[in-house]
């Protein structure tokens, strides 16, 4: 079952429109732009203390927005590639990638309204957080 979640998942990723700005655009834009990668993790970082507020809450209309912006944000941090280091390349576009499918479990447990789900796929993108932490250039 978690197989084909994962692969539910990547899959709502791959065919999931990205998002122009961050409310609902579904114009199918470039997603969020960030001047650094420290300000596409800052803005992570403020994403993800929206969706575990909003899970407290049992805000699941309000998670959807939320996963939403994850979405963007993984399209406006993937755009900043050139900016890391040819050694963390592959690592840092496949963590920006775990952050689109991320997104997408968000909208599934929002569409589920279950708060276990939404609560381990906060920690999940905790996790992909500081990976890209790790990965980005220092400053």
């Amino acid at each position: 079952m978690r197989k084909t979640l994962l692969l539910t998942a990547l899959a709502l990723a791959v065919a999931a429109p990205s998002f122009a700005d961050e409310k609902h655009d579904h114009g199918g834009g470039k997603g969020m732009s960030f001047a650094s990668v420290s300000a596409g993790i800052k803005t992570l970082d403020e994403l993800i203390a929206e969706a575990r507020g909003k899970i407290g809450k049992g805000d699941f209309e309000g998670l959807h927005e939320t996963a939403e912006e994850v979405h963007s944000a993984a399209d406006g941090l993937a755009a900043r590639l050139t900016d890391i280091s040819m050694e963390n390349k592959e690592r840092y576009k496949f963590n920006t990638e775990q952050l689109k499918s991320l997104g997408s479990q968000l909208e599934e447990a929002h569409e589920a309204k279950s708060k276990e789900e939404a609560e381990k796929v906060a920690k999940r993108l905790e996790g992909v957080r500081d990976r890209l932490k790790a990965l980005a250039p220092a400053g």
